[in-house]
């Protein structure tokens, strides 16, 4: 993930997702991420430094399911049903 930016030739940013050969660490079923911003009120965007603001990116891991969906929908309505759908700090319930 560290190295993303370097290998598309762009930084990276909210509502984008990021996907890896293999699963994310400790996310089962995940080998995609979405990055989002702040979603919840009073959640900081951005952190003020010396030298210029710094951009905060949540990382949610998703499964292949979610990321078709990222893909296919706007950013802030895929996280608002994914909110509303299932906690982003536990991966996705496994298809059974």
């Amino acid at each position: 993930m560290a190295t993303y930016p370097w290998t598309v030739g762009r930084p990276l940013g909210w509502g984008e997702t990021v996907s890896f050969d293999d699963d994310v660490p400790t996310f089962p079923g995940c080998r995609s991420v979405f990055l989002a911003g702040p979603w919840e009120y009073g959640q900081a965007g951005s952190i003020d430094t010396t030298t210029e603001s710094v951009r905060v990116i949540n990382v949610v891991p998703i499964s292949d399911a979610e990321r078709t969906r990222a893909l296919s929908a706007r950013p802030e309505a895929f996280f608002s049903e994914l909110l509303d759908a299932r906690g982003v700090f536990a991966p996705p319930a496994a298809k059974g």
